[in-house]
Order: C-alpha cells, then sequence, then structure tokens
C-alpha cells in the first residue's frame, strides 16, 4: 500500500477545486483530477475511496478553510450586530481574494447529486460560529425568527453576487459601496421593529 502525502492530498482537492469552479460538478471526473495533479488516477484512491468521497472532502476543506477566515475575523468580545458586519465584511473580503473557492463550494452545494453530502455536513464544527450567531440573534429577537438556512442565503448569496460584480467590473465599490450592501443584508435580516 502506499504511502499518503499531505502534499499530495492538498494538490488532489486544490485541482479539484479548480475543476469544479472551471467545469462544474457534471463535468468532473478523477481521471482529469489525476491528470490536473500530476499523478496517475489510481493515486487518487489512496484519499478518497470514489469520486463521491472526493467531492465531500473538497466541501469540507473549502469551507473549513473559509470559516477559519471568518472566524478570525471576529471579535468574540463585540455586541452581536456589530459581529454580524464584521463577519459579512470578512465574507466580502474572502470572496475578493478566493472567487475559487466560493465558486466551487456554490457548485458542489447545488449539485442534486451531492446535496445530501452538503446538509448533512452543514452542522460541522466549521460552520458552527455563524449558525451560533445567527440562533442567538433569532432567541434575543435581533434577527427574524426564521430557519437560518434563509438569513445564511442572504448574507452568502448577496456577498458573493456583490463581489463577482465587482470583479467583473459590472460597477465599483465607488458606486455600489459594501456598507450600503452590508446595510441592505442587515435590514434584511433582522427582526423589523415598530
Amino acid at each position: 500500500m502506499k504511502k499518503k502525502s499531505e502534499a499530495k492530498y492538498q494538490k488532489i482537492i486544490d485541482e479539484t477545486v479548480k475543476l469544479i469552479a472551471e467545469n462544474g460538478i457534471a463535468e468532473l471526473s478523477t481521471t482529469k483530477v489525476a491528470k490536473r495533479a500530476g499523478i496517475v488516477q489510481s493515486n487518487i484512491y489512496i484519499y478518497f475511496k470514489d469520486k463521491q468521497d472526493l467531492i465531500k472532502n473538497v466541501y469540507l476543506n473549502q469551507v473549513t478553510k473559509m470559516s477559519i477566515y471568518l472566524n478570525q475575523k471576529v471579535d468574540d468580545e463585540a455586541p452581536l450586530k456589530e459581529k454580524l458586519i464584521r463577519y459579512i465584511e470578512a465574507l466580502y473580503v474572502f470572496s475578493m481574494a478566493y472567487p475559487i473557492i466560493i465558486t466551487a463550494i456554490e457548485r458542489i452545494k447545488e449539485a442534486p447529486s451531492v446535496q445530501l453530502i452538503v446538509r448533512e455536513n452543514e452542522n460541522g464544527d466549521q460552520n458552527q460560529k455563524i449558525q451560533q450567531l445567527l440562533k442567538q440573534g433569532i432567541s434575543v429577537g435581533l434577527l427574524r425568527n426564521t430557519h437560518i438556512s434563509i438569513l445564511l442565503s442572504i448574507v452568502f448569496s448577496t456577498i458573493k453576487n456583490y463581489s463577482r460584480s465587482i470583479q467583473n467590473k459590472v460597477y465599483s465599490s465607488e458606486e455600489v459601496p459594501l456598507s450600503d450592501v452590508i446595510e441592505m443584508i442587515m435590514a434584511a435580516i433582522l427582526k423589523p421593529t415598530g
């Protein structure tokens, strides 16, 4: 049995992320991944039992990477509303710095063949901080009393689309400031007063 290499594992993950971002899940094959990673196809099965396992690990790896980044940007001592705003700002910065990761995560989540994998792993440790913030916001009456997946979707979809529009020069951040977008997101997720 061949010995596992952390560098090879990460190379497989990285090339899979690129392929998913470029072509989507339907076009993904272990043959293409192996070719891009510069290894023989059978070596992929040293690390992953099948294509679904590869996709699951790519998803978990990238969500963990994103969550670690976002969690580092949020001051645990700040008021709840401020934490949510900082989290949204950090998500924008991450989206601008790592658009391929955002696209790959989005494509994995949208693929019918892997939605079960995503749902089974949405409550993993890597997602707990934002979920805890949203649950806390609902419980104290700050946020709308709805399923947190709706709130997450409002935040992530809006920031993903905003950052993509900035990158594609649909408009500039001067024309549409991040602060305005955050204000709109907060208006959508905050519980209406009065």
